[in-house]
């Protein structure tokens, strides 16, 4: 996520990976608590680039990997250089790559992506695609036109992708999976006919029980081994997508959150202040109460490979968000499947 004014983005939003909630303004929720959060916090320490877009993955179930900045004040941070880095939970933090661009991918197939901030001799830029720890680099040219595959961390060249598609809108899965053909390119967005799945050396098709008018997000989870959906005309309707065509439709009364093995997370409450968050926190739905996970705001939420664990940029208040400010602005863990008794945050 790029954005002009940090300060104003942060105004009650969290960004909870691909979902947003912005309700800190008006939620008198009754359940809603601002007691300690019952389950251990982790804080890296170090700064994150939440300016930018901290583009945090989780490489396995201890490993989060993450681009940040070697600055330690806060009005040089946020302009880098930037490091994609490595938080080996309980272990410490090391560098994988220096000086790269705002442009970290990474999925779970182990594929990753980032371009270096120094362009070649000849002036075009430089990308690392492949699997981790073996990437090679490639030419960014100028005159290509490229098409950019977030699912599979990819750039592929935008003529080559018109001719496979053939007029179709696709929305790719991950490769091993194959993709969803939404219909023709135009008018789709509206469109009532249902979708296809199309898995690898798959000519038929299988077609879901899902318009291509409802689609928005689409986000793999590993501990779910399936894609979760969103709907985009009506926030409180999410279909889950296996692999092997299965669909499971999913109801929330609540409306969009990040799910893990112990439910939907999202983010809500209302602020005493700039400086105070008041109710306002990450917040672990569960028999229809609200857990405050953290206080303060939550931004580019993810969720490991296991379903348990969260690692986020934390703001601990509102203004922090202000180059001015010294509040300090770092990349944090919290674990939902470990209670810890008389933790607080």
């Amino acid at each position: 996520m790029r954005t002009k004014n940090k300060t104003s983005v942060a105004l009650a939003c969290f960004l909870l990976a691909a979902f947003s909630l912005c309700d800190a303004k008006e939620s008198s929720d009754p359940t809603l608590s601002a007691t300690p959060s019952p389950y251990p916090i982790l804080d890296s320490g170090v700064w994150a680039d939440a300016i930018h877009s901290a583009e945090i993955y989780w490489l396995d179930n201890e490993r989060i990997l993450f681009k940040g900045s070697e600055e330690t004040e806060k009005t040089k941070h946020y302009t880098g250089k930037f490091n994609i880095s490595i938080w080996e939970l309980g272990k410490g933090i090391k560098k994988y790559t220096k000086n790269v661009k705002p442009s970290l991918c990474y999925n779970s197939d182990g594929i990753i992506y980032y371009e270096l901030s120094e362009a070649d001799a000849q002036g075009n830029g430089q990308y690392l695609y492949g699997k981790f720890g073996k990437e090679n680099t490639y030419k960014k040219t100028k005159d290509l036109k490229y098409y950019w595959d977030q699912m599979n961390c990819k750039l592929t060249e935008r003529e080559t992708v018109i001719k496979q598609r053939k007029g179709s809108a696709i929305r790719p899965l991950l490769d091993r999976h194959g993709y969803l053909n939404l219909g023709p390119v135009r008018g789709y967005a509206t469109s009532k006919e249902f979708i296809k799945l199309y898995r690898p050396s798959d000519q038929q098709g299988i077609s879901l029980p899902i318009q291509a008018q409802s689609l928005s997000h689409v986000y793999y989870y590993e501990f779910k081994k399936a894609y979760l959906i969103n709907n985009s005309k009506v926030s409180k309707r999410f279909w889950w997508l296996y692999p092997d065509g299965k669909v499971e439709e999913v109801s929330a009364s609540f409306g969009a959150g990040l799910p893990t093995r112990q439910g939907m997370v999202l983010g809500t409450g209302k602020a005493k202040s700039d400086y105070d968050p008041g109710t306002v926190g990450m917040y672990l739905v569960s028999d229809g109460k609200f857990i405050r996970l953290i206080a303060g705001y939550a931004i580019d939420v993810t969720v490991s490979p296991d379903g348990c664990k969260l690692a986020f940029v934390h703001y601990p208040y509102l203004k922090a968000t202000s180059l001015k400010d010294s509040g300090r602005v770092t990349l944090k863990m919290i674990n939902v499947c470990s209670e810890e008794k008389n933790h607080g945050q």
